[in-house]
């Protein structure tokens, strides 16, 4: 039988901000923990990924 892990996060301190051209450089250099670089995918690729849904230009 396979373990179950619970999962507890705390989103208190989480803020969403529209991506632009003041905050574009920090977004892409953010990056994960070593071990959780196997689950998700590079900043610059997600953001490539995206469909371009906004009128203001990068």
């Amino acid at each position: 039988m396979e373990k179950m892990v619970k999962i507890i996060m705390n989103y208190d301190n989480l803020k969403l901000v529209k991506v632009n051209t003041k905050n574009f450089d920090a977004l892409v250099d953010l990056e994960v923990n070593e071990e959780q670089k196997n689950y998700v995918a590079s900043n610059v690729y997600s953001l490539a990924e995206a469909p371009s849904t906004t009128r203001e230009k990068l």
